[in-house]
């Protein structure tokens, strides 16, 4: 699986948007997309960690794909967002 794999499908599983990832990761929404689609190959060392932050797996994972990959706990379906202020 490749980087923009990866982050493509841990983001699917979290149930987060690509906007929802972009705010986490403090990125611009377009960043997130370029790096699903597979053009940007090499993200910042910053980034990465906010990516790997909000997706909740480990940085190894994400950036390498080394080790197991993530379990996806139904428990951890539901996006860490806070509700809008009315």
């Amino acid at each position: 699986m490749t980087f923009p794999e990866r982050v493509l499908r841990a983001r699917t599983k979290r149930h987060l948007t690509q906007r929802q990832l972009s705010e986490a990761a403090k990125k611009k929404p377009t960043y997130v997309a370029q790096i699903e689609i597979g053009g940007i190959e090499k993200p910042s060392y910053e980034a990465m960690v906010g990516m790997a932050t909000a997706l909740r797996v480990p940085i190894e994972w994400l950036a390498d794909g080394d080790g197991e990959e993530p379990t996806w706990d139904e428990s951890d379906d539901a996006p860490d967002t806070e509700p809008a202020a009315p």
